[in-house]
This record gives structure tokens, sequence and C-alpha cells, in this order.
């Protein structure tokens, strides 16, 4: 046996471009860093609630716990909905949120990270002013993220989602991609 070990610098075993941790660390930060304040909700979502947002259940639970956890949702927007009504019940008078969470295909077998952000009432109020949270705000963070994470601009497109007040949605698109909607969330939901 030799008296000291050999020394060689050590491969790295990383690849090119930071991992999907950091990448969510950083979405995380930059988000925080444009003011929003970060939620987790449950993976498992009432068919109900879904019904409501006119979203199809996806993939039903073999033996739930609970008729309100019985489906894997299949898109942020029940939590956020909850969470945003939520604090707005609670006398928040602007509300500033996002998620980070796993949203599941009809199969199951499809797991995949999507971003929510919700916003209410006043993005600022002081006692000189008092600017709403609305539909322009949300598409201006939406722009800085894509900036920010992609340093690409943002393409904003009216459309009709099926959640939304009529004329008050749109789709959003990356480099011809469409990456989700945002819209004011209907007053019938």
């Amino acid at each position: 046996l030799p008296d000291t070990m050999p020394s060689a610098p050590l491969a790295s075993a990383r690849k090119s471009g930071p991992s999907s941790y950091e990448a969510a660390q950083r979405l995380r930060d930059t988000c925080a860093g444009l003011g929003l304040s970060e939620i987790i909700t449950w993976a498992l979502v009432s068919e109900g609630e879904l019904r409501g947002l006119h979203q199809p259940p996806t993939l039903r639970v073999a033996n739930p716990l609970s008729q309100d956890h019985a489906v894997l949702r299949p898109t942020l927007l029940p939590g956020m909905v909850q969470a945003v009504s939520r604090n707005v019940g609670q006398g928040a008078h602007g509300v500033r949120l996002f998620e980070l969470g796993t949203v599941f295909g009809s199969s199951g077998l499809r797991e995949t990270r999507h971003l929510g952000i919700g916003l209410a009432g006043f993005w600022e109020w002081d006692w000189q002013q008092r600017q709403e949270a609305g539909l322009f705000r949300m598409k201006g963070i939406v722009e800085a993220l894509a900036a920010r994470i992609c340093g690409r601009a943002l393409e904003a497109n009216a459309a009709a989602v099926p959640w939304a007040e009529p004329g008050q949605a749109m789709t959003l698109s990356l480099g011809g991609n469409v990456l989700g909607a945002a819209g004011q969330v209907s007053r019938r939901i």
C-alpha cells in the first residue's frame, strides 16, 4: 500500500447549466424579489373544485381519505383561488402570492412543475395612494419573470379562458410556445 493517496483533479460530474433544484430556487428568489409571497397547497383537490373552475378531473385516487382530496390536481388554480380567497376573507388589503408546484397529467405518469401567481386587492396601499393588483400588474410581473429568467420578451394575446371573466384573460407565450394563461378569475367562482 502506498504511503500517500494519489492526487489528481476530480472530474466534475456536473452537467452544464443549472440543476432543476437551482432553477426552481432562482425562480422562487425572482418571484420573492418581485414582491410575491410563496404558498404551498395540496396536490390533492376535490372534483367539485375542478368542475367549478371548468377543469376536467384527471386522475382520481383509488381510496381517498376524503372527497376534498380525491383527485390529483391538473392545475394549481384550485389551491391558488382558495389561498387568495382565504386571505381576502381575513381582511388582507393586498394579496400577492405564488406557488411553484407539481401538477399531474391524465395518466398520472407525467408530473410537471408549474408556476401559479395570484393577486387580489391592492398592490400598494399607503396614506397617499392605492394601486390595484389587476390583470396588467399580473402581466408586468410575468414579463419581468421572463426577462430575468429567460432573457427574452414575453408575448401576451387576448384569449377566452373558461375560468376567467370574459375579455379579462390572455395566453402567455415565449418564442411561439404557449406557456399558460393569465386572467381575472370569474366572479361566479
